[in-house]
């Protein structure tokens, strides 16, 4: 189905800890490393509004940032911007955010028409 922006939302904020988790492991990372990175994003600062940097704290916080102010298309596409472990547990959010922003056109489009059908009447 398709998630309203508030359940995209919330499930940012699941995927978001989750993406923290790994934002450490290198591409062929062991599970010492992965360890290691779980433990460290515990006590990593979390960085929050519009930074600077390419990061993956940084694009977190964006993302986040672009989601409260419902902008969901720029929030897609800055986590669209992350790379190995991290893009792969961003994936399913992106796939579903598209999905939203998909619907919210078409509804969009059609809303147009009508309104263009309704003054061709008048």
């Amino acid at each position: 189905g398709i998630l309203s922006h508030a359940e995209l939302e919330n499930r940012f904020d699941s995927v978001r800890k989750e993406i923290r988790s790994v934002s450490l492991v290198p591409e062929n990372g062991n599970f010492g490393s992965q360890v290691l990175s779980l433990a460290l994003s515990r006590v990593m600062f979390e960085k929050e509004g519009m930074t600077d940097g390419d990061d993956v704290e940084s694009v977190l916080a964006r993302t986040s940032f672009l989601l409260r102010h419902h902008d969901l298309d720029a929030a897609a596409r800055e986590l669209n911007q992350l790379k190995g472990w991290p893009k792969k547990l961003a994936e399913d959010w992106i796939a579903a955010a598209r999905r939203k922003l998909e619907v919210d056109q078409a509804f969009a489009v059609a809303d147009a028409e009508a309104q263009l059908v309704k003054l061709s009447l008048v």
